[in-house]
């Protein structure tokens, strides 16, 4: 648990590197510190790499990748934050074999709100992200 704390000081509350709007769809899912309880092994700005894997080219957000060994259940999830403030999550599985795409919540018209986010996260993937 100290280790945890010390880790969480050490990288603050932002990613560096990261647009406005990545910034906002990782802090719903918690920000720094889900990055840290999940053990994320990368980050990505889905707006600067200028991709999506749903084909949304005009939201932005961030794609987070953390080790799972449940494949059902997806290793990479893209967030995605429209103009209304309203969110769309795409859950993917990712090996060597390729990408697949285990399920998605939200769409670009109809978004969930905010305080799904977490939950919703949470409940497809099996990962808490409170103490």
């Amino acid at each position: 648990m100290q280790n945890l704390i010390e880790t969480l000081k050490e990288l603050g509350e932002s990613v560096p590197g990261l647009t406005r709007e990545a910034s906002m769809a990782l802090e719903a899912l918690g920000g720094r510190r889900a990055l840290v309880m999940l053990g994320a092994s990368r980050v990505r700005d889905l707006k600067k790499d200028g991709s999506s894997g749903s084909g949304n080219k005009k939201l932005s957000g961030v794609g987070i990748m953390w080790p799972n060994k449940k494949r059902s259940k997806g290793n990479y999830v893209e967030l995605y934050v429209n103009g209304m403030d309203e969110y769309q999550m795409d859950f993917y599985n990712v090996s060597m074999r390729g990408v697949k795409k285990v399920k998605s919540f939200g769409t670009p018209k109809q978004g969930l709100p905010l305080e799904n986010i977490r939950p919703t996260f949470e409940k497809q993937t099996g990962w808490y992200l409170r103490m």
